[in-house]
């Protein structure tokens, strides 16, 4: 779990730096209004909200997550 917290910490830092960066895969999620979905790892996605400079953390899992968000 600790791993992972450091894996989410640095995600968010790169996305910060660079929203572009390919490894991120920063994406829309289809039908939820405003939420965000990135790379945290090969395993694990990240959802968020981002509005203007400010990046607002949802959830963090398995791509599972992603199911959720739009409902």
């Amino acid at each position: 779990l600790l791993t992972l917290r450091k894996q989410t910490d640095k995600a968010l830092k790169l996305l910060a730096a660079n929203p572009r960066h390919p490894s991120s895969q920063v994406k829309r999620i289809q039908g939820a209004h405003e939420v965000w979905e990135a790379r945290v790892t090969l395993a694990y996605w990240m959802t968020f909200n981002w509005r203007a400079n400010l990046i607002t953390l949802r959830r963090v899992g398995t791509h599972d997550i992603l199911k959720k968000e739009t409902k």
